[in-house]
């Protein structure tokens, strides 16, 4: 009877044993659904921050766009504005040219009252963005 009685006792400690061992499983288990949870959450919010930034770029692209339709047509504009300017002044009479000293000062003073009402040329110089347009100067 003595050793029925130490089986059974082997018995309820090997249960006792495994009781304790499930329960660690059960809990183990439980921490990492948890953290499943959290990483499946994280991953969401990623996902909605991947979404507004791409929306954000394809606004900032379509604003880019914009803008160099923009400045295509002021280019267009202005190159149109240069070639009527430059017909326009091959078409006015060129003036008669006074003798002596006079005429040095009068060329000199015309050169100084041009130069002080043109802009510096490097304000007109194409950026590199503008580098594929090809200007008359």
């Amino acid at each position: 009877m003595l050793g029925l009685a130490r089986t059974q006792l082997d018995m309820l400690n090997e249960l006792d044993s495994l009781s304790h061992n499930i329960g660690r499983l059960l809990d183990a288990n439980e921490r990492n659904r948890k953290r499943v949870r959290e990483l499946e959450q994280q991953l969401a919010e990623a996902a909605s921050q991947r979404d507004e930034k791409a929306s954000a770029l394809v606004r900032a692209e379509a604003a880019r766009d914009e803008l160099q339709q923009e400045r295509d047509a002021l280019v267009a504009r202005i190159d149109d504005a240069q070639t009527r300017l430059r017909a326009i002044l091959e078409r006015l009479p060129v003036a008669p040219q006074p003798d002596g000293d006079d005429a040095a000062s009068e060329a000199d003073a015309e050169a100084e009252a041009t130069d002080a009402h043109e802009t510096p040329e490097a304000e007109h110089e194409p950026s590199s963005d503008d580098s594929h347009y090809v200007h008359d100067r």
